[in-house]
């Protein structure tokens, strides 16, 4: 019977998060417009909570600290962690992608917010069995790799992709600063050179950049592809389905890029 009672409980605690996973992908979208004008603000407290409030998005050195903090509040036994995202050939950044775990009685889950529009939008049991959105199945497991102990796989034609490298190591919150600035600087960095906007939602996912705009539907597989014509036609999808303070955000980005250019 206790095992029983356990097994409901952990049951119960995943749909309670798979719920608020869904709610915060919805409402915060993975964005860079602080990479890319070079927003240099350390990360704390203070400053996600007074960036998420404006109903801007962030990156997963962002989204799942903030994430974190609010598990952590309802009294989840949860930490924050770093991996690497492996791109089907090399190895990104080292330790640049932040993650939390979730620790229940017996079992470990990955909870990840921050990943673009791959997102499970809901916790992945550590070895356990796999987990579909409309982004796709998702699975983590134990495999020793040059960049750590354990993977998140995605399925990708039927074969199991790994999309990046963790260890089970509590990341110190002063290194998600760091994080940051390697991100914002690094000549590898993928993400200080044009903006990017992508959504999960539980019926499609969106990624919209200077140049494009994508849209996948769950149901049916297909895609749909908006080219942009001009800087206008970007602003216009980014005012239409984004809000305001990413709007205002992304007018600062690119006022500031036409000077330049």
């Amino acid at each position: 019977m206790k095992a029983e009672k356990q097994e409901a409980d952990n049951k119960s605690t995943i749909e309670k998060i798979g719920c608020l996973l869904r709610q915060f992908a919805s409402q915060y979208p993975f964005e860079n417009l602080d990479v890319i004008t070079k927003n240099t603000m350390p990360i704390t407290e203070t400053f996600l909570f007074q960036k998420f409030s404006q109903y801007r998005g962030g990156m997963c050195y962002e989204l799942n600290p903030f994430l974190y903090l609010q598990l952590k509040e309802e009294g989840y036994d949860v930490k924050l962690v770093s991996g690497t995202i492996f791109n089907g050939n090399n190895w990104a950044i080292d330790g640049t992608h932040v993650m939390i775990l979730l620790d229940l009685v017996d079992s470990i889950w990955l909870v990840d917010a921050g990943f673009g529009n791959q997102l499970a939008l809901s916790p992945i049991e550590i070895g356990g069995s796999a987990v579909t959105s409309a982004a796709g199945s998702f699975r983590a497991r134990r495999l020793q790799t040059q960049k750590g102990t354990h993977v998140l796989e995605m399925k990708s034609q039927e074969r199991w992709i790994i999309k990046y490298a963790f260890s089970l190591t509590e990341l110190p919150w002063e290194k998600l600063t760091n994080i940051k600035e390697q991100i914002t600087f690094h000549e590898k960095s993928p993400f200080n050179s044009s903006p990017l906007i992508a959504q999960c939602f539980s019926d499609q996912t969106l990624s919209v950049t200077d140049k494009q705009m994508r849209i996948r539907f769950s149901k049916t597989g297909q895609q749909k592809l908006v080219k942009f014509n001009d800087p206008t036609e970007f602003m216009k999808a980014v005012k239409t389905l984004f809000s305001n303070s990413i709007f205002k955000k992304t007018s600062e980005y690119m006022k500031k890029a036409e000077k330049h250019s």
